[in-house]
Formats: structure tokens, C-alpha cells, sequence
């Protein structure tokens, strides 16, 4: 079959000799505590950004934004189908988003100062479909919500993501976010950066080893046996490991998510890589 084209901080502790954000410390010089303006809000997170680059491995070559797997390619198919779907008022997804949504993956998640909350990706997916009176999408159903966000990420393949943290507000949510992703939970009292913020060498033994926190934002979602999986399900899956999991869509993720997506503003999406 021919392949087919689809419409277009700084303060490191060591326990057990993984890092960890002590986050009562300071990040190069700036507190973690009670940063307010814009400017200090960019400072911290240009500064984890610039210590994540500096000690990780380097992420995984981009790869192709469609492998040409049948699985691939179905997936796509199906997303497609969603996003053109006429409402029952005549208009679709496409619509509801500026040049027909073409980088609508970029600016997203953002922090939506009116409703004070981060809109990812899936929820303002959502919220257009609420407008026009359609049903909501599952976001975890890798079919439907998965399928969809597969096409849109594919729609924005190569652009630069453009995540701003300008206000207040924004910065307490990527403050949480950080802090969810360094924190010790669970039995085990693991992190995400327990995986994903090791030094090169120092992440835990794995036939498949763990992306670093750098290309988790701009390389998703992973296709997985015909299924799309998003960030925050990936997220989910691995907290399910060690802790009862918050939902897809919960404020944690949502933080988490505009976290990740804002160390990787600048890179390039590469959407649907496949994963074993």
C-alpha cells in the first residue's frame, strides 16, 4: 500500500542516586516560592529547561510523522473523519479553530486567564464540540479523543510548540506541574523524574528505556497496537505503576501536561511515532 497524505532548576539533590528537585531550594539563583511576575515565571522555567538539556541523554531522533504502518494510517483516517464531521448544524471541528486548526497543537495547552485554568489540547477539543450542542469525546478513548488529537498533532507535524507562561496565575500552574513531576508519591516514594529527569546512564534498566522529559511534549501521541495514546493516558499508565492514578482531564495532569509542554516550547512536534 502507498503511503497516503492526509489534509494538512538548578538544585539538585541526590537520593539514591537520582536527581530530584529539592523544591524548597533554589532554581539558578531565583526561589521556588512566591514567583509572581511573567519575567520570573520565563527565568524559571528557561532555567529547568536549560538544566534538563545540559545533563540528559539527548532525545531520540525525530522520526517520520507517519511511519506508513497500516495501523498508522487507519488511525489517521479515523481522526480525519471526526475533525471534517459535519454537526448537526453544518459546521465541524475544523471550524471552531483558526486556519481550519492547522496549529492549533502548537499554542496548546494553554492557561486560559477567563476561566483561570489550563486548556489542553483534548479539553479544547472539547469545548467546540460543547458549543455546537455535539457530544463530548471520551479523553481517554484512544478511538475516538485519541484518533482525533492523533490527526490534529499530524496537522502541526514539524512546528514549533509556542507554550506561554505570561501572568500570575499561569506560573502557579506550571509551578504545580513542576512540582507534580518531582515529587516522590506513592509506596515506592518514586517521581516522574525518577525516569524521566535522570542523568544519562542513571535511569532505571529497561528493554525500553523511558524518554527523557524533554520529548515527552512534543511526541505524542504514540501509536500502540492501532490505539493513540495521548500525553496524560501515557502519564496515567505509568502512575498506575506505583499509585492510584488521577484521571485524564484532573487538575494534577492538566498541571503536569502545561509543565512538559512548556520545557519543550520551541521544538518541533513529531507526532504518532509508533511504540512497542
Amino acid at each position: 500500500m502507498g503511503r497516503r497524505v492526509f489534509p494538512r532548576c538548578r538544585a539538585w539533590g541526590v537520593r539514591a542516586g537520582v536527581p530530584q528537585l529539592l523544591l524548597t531550594g533554589t532554581l539558578v539563583g531565583v526561589s521556588l516560592a512566591g514567583i509572581a511576575s511573567p519575567a520570573e515565571a520565563d527565568a524559571d522555567a528557561d532555567a529547568v529547561r536549560a538544566e534538563l538539556r545540559a545533563s540528559l541523554a539527548k532525545p531520540a531522533a525525530a522520526q517520520a510523522a507517519v511511519s506508513g504502518d497500516e495501523d498508522t494510517l487507519a488511525l489517521l483516517a479515523r481522526g480525519h473523519e471526526i475533525w471534517t464531521r459535519r454537526f448537526a448544524n453544518g459546521r465541524n471541528l475544523a471550524g471552531c479553530f483558526p486556519n481550519g486548526g492547522i496549529r492549533l497543537a502548537t499554542a496548546h495547552p494553554r492557561f486560559d486567564s477567563t476561566l483561570g485554568r489550563v486548556i489542553t489540547l483534548e479539553t479544547a477539543l472539547n469545548q467546540c464540540l460543547k458549543a455546537h450542542n455535539e457530544p463530548l469525546l471520551d479523553p481517554i478513548d484512544p478511538q475516538s479523543m485519541g484518533a482525533l488529537t492523533a490527526y490534529v498533532r499530524y496537522l502541526a507535524a514539524g512546528q514549533r510548540l509556542a507554550i506561554r507562561v505570561d501572568s500570575g496565575p499561569a506560573q502557579a500552574a506550571f509551578a504545580a506541574g513542576r512540582e507534580f513531576f518531582f515529587s516522590s508519591q506513592g509506596p515506592g516514594r518514586q517521581s516522574c523524574a525518577n525516569c524521566h529527569a535522570a542523568p544519562a546512564g542513571q535511569a532505571p534498566e529497561s528493554d525500553r528505556p523511558p524518554p527523557p522529559a524533554l520529548a515527552l511534549a512534543t511526541r505524542w501521541p504514540s501509536v500502540k497496537e492501532g490505539r493513540a495514546l495521548t500525553l496524560q493516558a501515557h502519564a496515567r499508565e505509568c502512575l498506575e505503576i506505583r499509585m492510584q492514578a488521577p484521571a485524564v482531564g484532573a487538575l494534577s495532569l492538566d498541571h503536569l501536561d502545561f509543565f512538559l509542554s512548556y520545557l519543550a516550547s520551541g521544538d518541533p512536534i513529531v507526532p504518532n511515532p509508533a511504540t512497542p
